[in-house]
């Protein structure tokens, strides 16, 4: 099933006015985040400002199995084919529709829904004891289908589940990442602590320019 980005209504159109020139992605923007909390948001956060510039960090095979080992993740056993990673941003387009449309009260739209479903109703990797009996043995011939199906069913656990009503949108414009506020007191604005104070560093400069110039 083909899940294309979620459109984003231009602004009307004003010849009087100059288009806005965005900055160029830098090579740091483009590093792999981990901030939104939770395994179905980090896969969320692998796109890049997804109201502004909307850049990939997953390029290539060899960034997808960075990503799988950061997040603890198997890793599938197979090549990673484009058609796999085509796949892998349909579902994560997906779960940033059915995030958002959650967060506004809103019923989600139905083809982004059977999509998490569809992969959340694929066989998960088997689980097995290792040969003390006391662990689990390591994934073995995992699949890539298999792996988007944890990420899906962890989409499913984090809609259903108490921490619904704790999905925050980062409230820097220049960021914002959707993430799980697992704060004591729930009232995260941020999505990290240095989000917040370089916007802070920011105001502050603002502010020091404009009194020089009294």
């Amino acid at each position: 099933m083909k899940i294309p980005f979620p459109a984003i209504t231009p602004p009307p159109q004003n010849t009087a006015v100059e288009p806005v020139s965005l900055p160029a992605v830098t090579e740091k923007e483009l590093s792999l985040k981990f901030r939104a909390g939770c395994l179905a948001l980090y896969l969320v956060e692998t796109l890049g400002e997804w109201t502004r510039r909307r850049f990939e960090r997953i390029m290539n095979e060899d960034i997808w199995r960075d990503w799988l080992h950061h997040v603890d993740l198997p890793q599938p056993v197979q090549p990673i084919s484009e058609e796999d990673l085509v796949q892998m941003r349909e579902l994560r387009a997906a779960i940033y529709v059915v995030v958002q449309a959650v967060r506004r009260g809103d019923i989600p739209p139905s083809a982004e829904l059977a999509c998490i479903n569809g992969w959340a109703g694929k066989a998960p990797p088997p689980v097995a004891l290792d040969s003390q009996g006391t662990g689990l043995d390591p994934y073995t011939r995992v699949t890539q289908h298999q792996v988007l199906a944890l990420i899906a069913r962890d989409a499913v656990t984090l809609l259903s589940g108490p921490l619904r009503d704790r999905i925050r949108e980062c409230a820097s414009t220049q960021c914002p990442v959707l993430f799980v506020d697992r704060s004591r007191r729930g009232d995260r604005i941020w999505c990290s602590a240095s989000c917040g104070a370089r916007l802070a560093t920011a105001r502050y400069r603002h502010r020091h320019a404009s009194s020089s110039h009294c």
